[in-house]
């Protein structure tokens, strides 16, 4: 019987994709014998990283819907080795490349990692055992961006004020800022009215299957099917009030919490070499009305034109909370001053 334990922590890399330093996976393989003695002739663990597509490019062909990858193994022996009754532990580990895509489950593929224990006895029985790896990314860095949108129908120009990363748990604030909504024509006063401010979080998730050799020839020399695409909202909300407007200034500005609805099961953002992405968007959509009145009499105000709705889009990245991690190259060295000094030496002793 095997069984694999892993000691390390959870895998997450902190930072992005293009930090030098990985995450440390380590653990132990235990080997319990249950014979007097056991002829081993062979004793690995494999690392192993497994994409699934789930519109292969031949639906019937395991080899196109799924494809695995091995990144790390560890050979125990190398030479037949007898081992007597009782348990033995074998202990390994290695520092997972930070390059490497998160695990990932999504609704166009997957990406999972395994430990993969294979014993191979004298008689030719295969003993495995097979252990889930759920690799994370996190950011400690959370720098809000301000963006700016201009609408030449309208004259209006919308300022947001948004965080560059978000969480799938946790809320975050954005604060607009809306310009131009006033105008003069003559002796007319145009005043545009925000009616409606509508934001979701919009995830897409790209996926381009790979095919097999043996129907590499429907896809071409490449291999690459064409893109499939996924929408979806997985956070949404409405406002009707609660901005505040200044025609003398010309500007509407608002503040409101936004967040990403965890029953939804996000996605954190991936950009794998094996054909499968998620990314991230912040959608805010807008009505407004516009109305008309005279300089003598503002307070006389008439409709000129229906309702227009704007809408604008902003990037932003989903990954999980980094909290109080950080990241191994960002460590501070020991400090040793409250070490006492080191006691004589033997030489100092004699004198």
């Amino acid at each position: 019987m095997i069984r694999i334990l892993v000691d390390s922590p959870p895998l997450i890399f902190i930072g992005n994709a293009h930090h030098p330093t990985g995450a440390l996976i380590s653990g132990r393989l235990f080997l319990h014998v249950l014979e007097p003695t056991i002829t081993i002739e062979m004793f690995r663990v494999r690392f192993l990283c497994t994409t699934t597509a789930l519109k292969p490019v031949a639906r019937a062909c395991p080899d196109c819907a799924s494809r695995t990858n091995e990144l790390e193994q560890w050979d125990f022996l190398e030479n037949p080795c007898i081992l007597s009754n009782g348990e033995h532990e074998f202990p390994f580990s290695c520092l997972v490349p930070s390059d490497l895509p998160i695990t990932t489950r999504g609704l166009l593929g997957s990406i999972d990692y395994h430990l993969v224990a294979e014993v191979l006895t004298s008689t030719q029985e295969t003993i495995c055992s097979r252990e889930m790896i759920d690799i994370k990314r996190a950011t400690t860095v959370r720098k809000d961006i301000r963006a700016v949108q201009s609408f030449p129908s309208t004259g209006l120009t919308a300022q947001c004020i948004h965080p560059s990363v978000i969480h799938p748990v946790s809320e975050f604030r954005l604060h607009m800022r809306l310009t131009g909504i006033t105008s003069w024509l003559n002796n007319i006063q145009v005043r545009l009215h925000l009616r409606e401010l509508v934001w979701w979080v919009e995830e897409r998730q790209e996926m381009v299957p790979t095919a097999c050799s043996r129907h590499a020839a429907k896809v071409g020399h490449k291999g690459n099917s064409t893109l499939d695409i996924d929408k979806r909202s997985i956070g949404r909300g409405k406002l009707k009030s609660g901005w505040i407007v200044d025609f003398g200034e010309g500007v509407i500005e608002t503040e409101f919490l936004a967040a990403v609805d965890p029953s939804l099961k996000p996605i954190c953002d991936v950009d794998s070499k094996n054909g499968l992405s998620v990314s991230h968007s912040l959608v805010i959509e807008m009505t407004v009305a516009q109305e008309l009145c005279l300089r003598k009499n503002p307070a006389q105000m008439a409709p000129s034109v229906a309702d227009k709705v704007l809408w604008t889009r902003f990037r932003v990245a989903l990954t999980e909370r980094g909290g109080s991690g950080i990241h191994p190259d960002e460590e501070p060295p020991p400090t040793y001053k409250d070490v006492p000094t080191l006691p004589p030496a033997y030489s100092q002793l004699d004198g």
